[in-house]
């Protein structure tokens, strides 16, 4: 089996070695790809069962939002919470919207030796996936003036 395979969900593929197979679960279709452990064939994943089309958004991260939260927090030398905890948090986005760089952190107290990104001046941030729903924190450096512009979905 060779590394960086093209993998073609088409009737045509000539690829035998990772078929694409459309089943259906709960009266919805789903594609799955069938992996090869190096036994005797190819076995299916496990799909899970599907109750409601928003399960099955949520599985594959295309969840949608209709209402967003926006804030702004003024930008200090001491560290300051930007988000609370929020299971139901989709996305986040931040816009260093100051004049000196800023310290995000994933958790609490956030610090020149405890962040999780810098952001300069003018710098945005979008939660990378899977969406972190814990406390964000914030820092930024001396002499600091301007906000965190903060959206979350």
């Amino acid at each position: 089996m060779s590394d960086n395979v093209i993998v073609s969900n088409s009737p045509s593929s000539d690829n035998n070695d990772i078929p694409v197979r459309t089943i259906e679960k709960n009266a919805k279709q789903v594609q799955v790809l069938a992996i090869d452990y190096g036994g005797a064939g190819a076995e299916d994943l496990t799909v899970p069962d599907f109750a409601t089309e928003t399960t099955l958004q949520q599985l594959v991260n295309f969840s949608t939002a209709t209402t967003a939260t926006i804030s702004n927090v003024a930008a200090t030398t001491v560290t300051t919470q930007l988000l609370a905890a929020n299971a139901n948090r989709k996305q986040a986005i931040f816009v260093n919207d100051a004049d000196q760089p800023c310290l995000v952190k994933f958790g609490t107290t956030a610090s020149a030796s405890s962040f999780t990104y810098k952001l300069l001046a003018g710098d945005i941030l979008e939660l990378p996936t899977p969406i972190y729903t814990g406390r964000i924190d914030a820092i930024w450096t001396n002499g600091v003036t301007g906000n965190m512009r903060v959206t979350e979905l």
